[in-house]
């Protein structure tokens, strides 16, 4: 997945410095582990409402859809297909290896993970946890809130003072977050006059 498109997907936390009052976005990047489809259970009917559009996607017919992923079909008329969930759905069954099989259609709860979901769940998610370490090392020493939900189509941009900059970049860094991370955390922070 491209860099832009990772952006159009931003998924991540805000930090305000009180202090200074600038506004930090920090990114959640997914390492793909594949643990939050293991251990997090979505509802099955999400999948009957998107029926007819996973079908399109994996180019399957929607029968085969339910018999192989989700159950057993207990009706079928022209406008739906009515069947009983028997497949488990923790692990998800559109799990293949660590990857979504049907990922651009995901539910709105796969797609918010870890941010908006798990919620204490304990799975442990690498990219949760690098956000959290980020976090610490960016808020050390200042007044701050950090607002740990944030989801926008758009790529946000930070309110940084250019003075502080490199100190910002430097802290972040110390924090060992990915490659792909820093080079959004520097788009998204780095004001136009540094």
């Amino acid at each position: 997945m491209s860099l832009q498109r990772k952006e159009e997907l931003f998924i991540g936390w805000a930090l305000e410095i009180r202090k200074t009052r600038e506004e930090i976005f920090i990114p959640f990047v997914c390492r793909k582990c594949g643990e939050c489809c293991r251990r997090v259970s979505v509802d099955p009917g999400f999948f009957s409402t998107y029926l007819k559009t996973i079908s399109d996607y994996l180019n399957i017919s929607q029968e085969k859809i339910v018999e192989t992923y989700l159950g057993q079909i207990d009706q079928i008329d022209e406008k739906e297909i009515v069947y009983k969930p028997t497949k488990p759905m923790c692990p998800c069954t559109f799990l293949e290896g660590n990857q979504c099989k049907i990922y651009p259609l995901r539910p709105e709860p796969c797609k918010g993970f870890p941010i908006y979901m798990d919620g204490g769940s304990g799975i442990g998610c690498p990219g949760e946890s690098e956000i959290r370490l980020a976090l610490k090392k960016l808020a050390k020493g200042a007044l701050h809130d950090s607002k740990s939900k944030y989801h926008e189509k758009v790529l946000p941009r930070g309110t940084v003072m250019p003075e502080n900059w490199e100190k910002i970049l430097r802290r972040y860094e110390s924090a060992n977050p990915r490659r792909e991370a820093i080079e959004i955390f520097i788009r998204m922070n780095k004001p136009e006059t540094t």
